[in-house]
């Protein structure tokens, strides 16, 4: 779809599931009971969908922007799954790199800063280079995304 623009692979997994439960709420009050979806009348079941699917792709798009994504919605914890694009600049540019996703922050080496430093957190990082000085700067979700 791209040609000559991205190198982009994907794979997609989709499976759409429709379940049907009888709820009956033995509870009713009057205004309850004029309602048809709240379960005070047997009738029809609550249909609720069900949608599970997969999705993994990973390569370029124009020679700067790279992409890798791994998602599963049935995987047991939503923190295994990986949301990962970035920006390359080229070596003569000021903007080096700038990610969004899981991005993992790395400190210098330092006696005063050990490995406890989190990493594979969803947010964003941005690096730039300006002569021998390097600018580092990201942001960080106290949360999961999903």
């Amino acid at each position: 779809m791209f040609g000559q623009y991205a190198d982009l692979g994907m794979q997609l997994n989709l499976r759409f599931e429709l379940k049907a439960d009888q709820f009956r709420n033995l509870r009713c009050s009057t205004q309850e009971r004029q309602f048809s979806l709240s379960g005070c009348k047997a009738g029809f079941p609550t249909i609720s969908p069900n949608p599970q699917y997969a999705i993994r792709t990973g390569g370029v798009v124009g020679q700067r922007l790279h992409v890798d994504v791994d998602f599963d919605s049935q995987r047991e914890f939503d923190a295994n799954n990986n949301l990962h694009v970035w920006y390359e600049g080229l070596e003569d540019e000021i903007l080096r790199r700038v990610e969004a996703g899981n991005v993992t922050f790395q400190a210098p080496p330092s006696r005063f800063i050990t490995a406890a430093v989190p990493a594979n957190n969803f947010g964003v990082q941005a690096i730039a280079q300006l002569g021998a000085l390097e600018f580092r700067a990201s942001w960080r979700s106290r949360r999961a995304m999903w």
